[in-house]
């Protein structure tokens, strides 16, 4: 019979090796997930069966979300609040479609993060996108105006954004293209000394003359 003090001495064998085992599993976890992380991180360098890694467009700013036309027009959104717009994705330079930094409230996971294009874009052409609101329900932006950076807004102390946070809304907007302007069918050019002629040479007389 085993005395009481015996039995309190200290753990079981049985319950130490159960630990070490337990300790063996948790580190060969560790080690496995790191090496998968090493490996991830080197297919990434250098993708395989074909595939080229580039980047195709910059000029951009915490880009959230893209959506192509069938055109090919290239519509970005950045979580600051700024649509961009590229003619395809061989533009060099990106151009601003929309401003909204006064409205967006950006901070930590807030801004602009949402945008859709309509199916039949060409001949219904509007931008559609979601954000969040830099005010209360039913207030008037901005609520909570950035000090420093215009593409970070603050959340003062208080009410602090972890204790009873800044409040805001998320509203729900949509710009339309501007109608591209068509040319006439015979545009016409200047040439120096000459005046305005037709740019599309004119068709000739193909009538019989008369010889005298």
């Amino acid at each position: 019979m085993v005395s009481p003090s015996r039995a309190r001495s200290g753990p079981a064998p049985s319950t130490t090796a159960g630990r070490r085992i337990v300790r063996l599993v948790v580190v060969a976890t560790l080690v496995a997930g790191a090496l998968a992380t090493v490996g991830q991180a080197s297919a990434l360098a250098a993708p395989a069966g074909g595939f080229e890694d580039r980047a195709v467009v910059g000029g951009l700013t915490q880009p959230t979300a893209v959506e192509f036309t069938p055109g090919g027009t290239v519509f970005v959104a950045e979580k600051r609040g700024v649509v961009k717009v590229l003619r395809n994705l061989r533009d060099p330079k990106p151009t601003v479609f929309a401003d909204l930094r006064r409205e967006v409230y950006s901070n930590w996971d807030r801004g602009l993060l949402g945008l859709a294009l309509p199916p039949d874009f060409e001949a219904n052409p509007w931008v559609y996108v979601m954000y969040t609101y830099n005010a209360r329900i039913g207030g008037k932006a901005p609520l909570w105006p950035s000090s420093g950076s215009a593409d970070v807004d603050d959340c003062p102390t208080p009410p602090g954004f972890q204790t009873a946070g800044c409040v805001v809304s998320g509203r729900h907007h949509r710009r339309r293209r501007p109608a591209r302007r068509r040319l006439p069918a015979q545009r016409r050019r200047a040439r120096p000394g000459r005046g305005l002629v037709p740019a599309v040479p004119e068709p000739l007389d193909r009538r019989p003359r008369l010889r005298a």
